[in-house]
């Protein structure tokens, strides 16, 4: 069965939505809530009271668009700024797959790393990796293998950035303009965020 999502930016919480995340009413987002987030989507929350099952049907419902910002200002380590990251990353695919597919291609080429696959082959390989990607917003995910789809996700972003561009989004106006996607040599550097992040799940430290 497909689970993708379709691709919006997040929006913000409303009343009735912030009132199922306890410290998230009234519009404030702290440090506090996003992990709590992060590890209610994972299955690994350390509490189990009312608010918290509230905040996990929340998430079983499909709303991940809607609290994925509460991740957007935490560093790119932690628990949430990793999740922000992989959100990032599926978003642009499901908007721009053709461009994503085209661009890794051009990047296995570059780095010389095998013979240059068709253009089949590549949306598969691609696609292959976004449908695991996609498991992580629809059902809960062990820490085993959320390493494994960081390693992933940071390989495939490290061969997009050998294509002819390491940049990801150049439009402060795009959808998917933020403080990850704009920066220089964007898709490198959260590569290489994402196997810090990775290393640290393995280490049972990404929190």
């Amino acid at each position: 069965m497909n689970t993708r999502l379709t691709p919006r930016r997040p929006a913000m919480l409303d009343a009735e939505q912030a009132e199922n995340i306890p410290g998230a009413e009234d519009g404030a987002i702290s440090s506090e809530v996003a992990h709590l987030v992060a590890q209610t989507l994972l299955g690994i929350e350390k509490e189990n009271d009312e608010n918290v099952k509230r905040l996990r049907q929340l998430l079983e419902s499909g709303e991940i668009d809607t609290v994925s910002e509460l991740w957007s200002n935490s560093p790119a380590t932690t628990l949430p700024g990793t999740l922000w990251r992989l959100y990032l990353v599926y978003q642009w695919y499901l908007r721009d797959s053709q461009l994503v597919n085209h661009r890794f291609q051009q990047g296995i080429a570059a780095l010389r790393t095998r013979e240059v696959i068709s253009q089949e082959d590549c949306k598969q390989s691609v696609s292959a990796l976004m449908d695991k990607l996609a498991t992580l917003w629809q059902a809960k995910t062990s820490i085993d293998q959320l390493t494994f789809l960081l390693d992933s996700i940071s390989d495939f972003l490290q061969i997009l950035a050998n294509g002819v561009s390491a940049e990801w989004i150049k439009d402060t106006r795009d959808e998917l303009a933020d403080p990850v996607t704009l920066r220089p040599h964007a898709l490198l550097k959260t590569a290489n965020e994402l196997k810090l992040s990775a290393r640290a799940a393995k280490a049972n430290r990404l929190n």
